[in-house]
């Protein structure tokens, strides 16, 4: 019997070490979100936090953002192993770079994983391998003879206001590389995609008028959704509200000076082979429908001071059949 399937993206927060000496305190390398006497909690602990959340959301498909600590990506590759999961291991990690940050875990049978490391990036991420990693998925068991492969993009691209042109190549690549990897499909109404994963391009303006309905796309975003081929964004299909993955008016895990308040945090939808010349029509792909996005603030048990991550996640249940 089909059921639907469970994806959830989460950029997590475990910087490298040499990231927090750069930080407050300096003299070890922790992060200031972890100074006892602040309230705060040690990576370590915080990691067997994130996780317990994880494992709790009962999540078919799980892409992350910043496990850059091998010691988290080795404790959480144990762990979701005993759980019948597919994980990765580090995912791009060059000579003079740190790896992407990006780490993966599947319960749903995986045909392939393959990574890409972005063409542009800019300091400071640029000291790490920042990119693309594509999962194809085995999904017979979850939408039956509707779609037998689920193909996943999770990424995390360029941060910061001033870098849209450096995320603006990151998307194009994004796009270029889907396209790669699906115009030798030979039966794409079976097949799906999602892309999904930290983007840090923000969703929409400021309110207008203090109305809530009043919110218009950034132009970053009309970009971006064109350049993916016009994907169905998931939670802005089912919800009007602000669906802020980066809340700096109550998440204690933002920095002090940060009270912004955005949704860049994403899973797509695509109905089409994304082309890289629009003068080109695209293939349509199997129909997807999403039966259930959330925002998940992810609190530790017991305690509503502190976030888990400076992110939230995004999840989402998904179906074979018709959009929405």
């Amino acid at each position: 019997m089909p059921k639907p399937l469970r994806l959830l993206t989460w950029n997590v927060k475990f910087l490298p070490p040499y990231v927090k000496r750069f930080r407050d305190p300096k003299i070890k390398p922790i992060g200031w979100w972890e100074v006892p006497e602040r309230g705060g909690i040690s990576d370590e602990q915080r990691a067997v936090d994130c996780l317990a959340a994880i494992v709790a959301g009962d999540y078919d498909v799980i892409v992350l953002q910043e496990v850059f600590q091998e010691t988290v990506r080795r404790h959480y590759r144990e762990e979701l192993g005993k759980l019948g999961y597919e994980t990765s291991g580090p995912l791009g990690n060059d000579v003079f770079n740190d790896d992407s940050g990006l780490f993966i875990a599947t319960r749903v049978p995986m045909s392939w994983l393959r990574f890409v490391e972005f063409a542009a990036k800019k300091l400071p991420d640029s000291l790490s391998d920042k990119g693309i990693v594509i999962l194809a998925l085995d999904t017979t068991k979850w939408f039956g003879p509707a779609m037998h492969t689920l193909y996943v993009f999770g990424v995390h691209m360029q941060a910061n206001d001033e870098n849209v042109a450096v995320r603006a190549k990151q998307i194009a690549q994004l796009s270029k590389v889907a396209h790669s990897v699906l115009r030798s499909v030979t039966d794409p109404a079976h097949v799906g995609m999602v892309s999904c994963g930290d983007f840090n391009v923000p969703a929409e303006a400021e309110v207008i008028g203090g109305a809530a309905a009043a919110r218009v796309p950034t132009d970053e975003y009309r970009g971006m959704i064109a350049t993916l081929g016009r994907p169905r964004d998931t939670y802005r299909a089912a919800h009007t509200d602000g669906g802020f993955t980066i809340d700096g008016k109550i998440n204690g895990m933002t920095r002090a000076d940060n009270d912004e308040q955005k949704r860049i945090d994403y899973v797509f939808l695509h109905d089409f082979v994304p082309e890289r010349h629009p003068e080109v029509e695209p293939r349509a792909l199997g129909a997807l429908r999403c039966a259930k996005v959330r925002v998940e603030p992810f609190l530790p048990a017991g305690d509503g001071a502190r976030h888990l991550s400076d992110h939230f996640g995004v999840s989402v249940e998904l179906t074979a059949g018709e959009g929405e």
